[in-house]
């Protein structure tokens, strides 16, 4: 991780930009976990095969510029009703939270600054839907996440079930 006391982090065109600070002034922030997930949703919200989001407390996140757009993504694979956060002007894709995790926000890997220093997966979820091509991390937490995130329900199209399993 950084050595710096905060992330800074923001949208493609620049008009949106966030920070994230460690627990205390001392502290640098570090994830709660780094996530590939394999949904259908994130997949669609990605536009790529895969979403990988660093997890932190939602009081260390903080805008410093610009107010981003809002979609309820309520046709979760989990059940859980999701709230991505976007750029109005450019489409990037800022943060997720949910009722269920309040105190969580999902941060897109991508968006932080200087992440490819440090950023590196340790959980992978819903593996079953994951793309038949790309290799086994053999880095990553599977053991101990919940059966409905491992092997999520999909119908024929590859959409999640409103329904959740497990």
């Amino acid at each position: 991780m950084s050595e710096s006391q905060v992330l800074q982090g923001g949208c493609l065109c620049g008009k949106i930009r966030y920070t994230i600070t460690g627990n205390s002034p001392e502290e640098a922030p570090e994830p709660i976990c780094n996530i590939i997930c394999h949904c259908a949703n994130c997949k669609k919200a990605t536009g790529t095969h895969m979403a990988n989001t660093s997890m932190f407390r939602r009081e260390q996140l903080t805008l410093i510029l610009g107010t981003p757009g809002a979609y309820e993504d309520r046709n979760t694979e989990s059940g859980n009703i999701l709230t991505r956060r976007f750029c109005k002007d450019c489409g990037s894709p800022l943060y997720i939270t949910t009722l269920k995790a309040g105190s969580i926000v999902a941060v897109p890997s991508g968006t932080l600054d200087d992440a490819t220093k440090w950023w590196k997966p340790n959980t992978e979820v819903y593996m079953d839907t994951k793309s038949h091509w790309l290799p086994e991390l053999p880095v990553l937490k599977k053991e101990g996440i919940l059966e409905r995130h491992r092997r999520a329900p999909v119908d024929e199209n590859g959409f999640g079930s409103q329904t959740p399993q497990g």
